[in-house]
């Protein structure tokens, strides 16, 4: 029995998570920039993508009918802005849907404020802050931070405060676009308010 319980530790510790981390890479495309950090603002672009995001893309959603696109004509700060040009895509969400997502190292209890600047032309999207992994959702918690399915014409200022619980170390967002149209981003942060004054890069401790 103690060998049975051994064996599922091990499947649960090692071999899914690398299938996950596999389905991860084959269902969204990243471009990894010269360091770690944030990029919230899509200002550093390899490939036409920026760096440092994953991306649910047209190579990984072929059913879809969008482009990714740098926009040097509208942006907030910066120089550009990211933006989706949507002419067909599913409304499951997540991988099955245009969008991106992220994971950022974080303290363990520190409340972060999340925001960013977006306009929307048409479409309906979905923005959530996640924290912890998803092996451990039991420890973390996820939250919509908004949910738009009206027109925002011009630049409009988000911003949300999210409690990271104390036993893990990791935020995370995701953006999931769900019907045609125009969506742009830009200026994307995550502050720590507390203790954690450090910048936002990617991956786990």
């Amino acid at each position: 029995m103690r060998t049975t319980c051994k064996i599922k530790t091990i499947l649960y510790l090692v071999i899914i998570p690398i299938i996950i981390i596999a389905a991860c890479n084959s269902m969204s495309t990243m471009i990894k920039g010269d360091n770690n950090k944030m990029n919230g603002g899509f200002e550093i672009v390899k490939q036409n993508l920026p760096v440092n995001w994953y991306f649910y893309s047209s190579e990984t959603i072929p059913s879809g009918d969008f482009k990714i696109i740098i926009d040097t004509t509208k942006f907030k700060e910066g120089k550009q802005s990211l933006k989706f040009l949507i002419h067909e895509c599913d409304t499951l969400g997540g991988w099955y849907s245009p969008g991106f997502i992220q994971g950022f190292n974080a303290v363990g209890g520190e409340t972060y404020k999340v925001s960013y600047w977006l306009m929307n032309q048409g479409s309906s999207l979905k923005i959530s802050t996640v924290s912890g992994e998803y092996l451990k959702s039991r420890l973390g918690k996820r939250d919509t931070t908004i949910s738009i399915n009206f027109d925002i014409p011009d630049w409009k200022y988000f911003e949300y405060y999210f409690k990271v619980p104390p036993e893990v170390e990791r935020i995370s967002l995701e953006v999931n676009i769900f019907r045609p149209g125009s969506v742009w981003f830009d200026d994307i942060q995550i502050a720590g308010t507390e203790n954690d004054k450090s910048e936002r890069t990617i991956g786990s401790k």
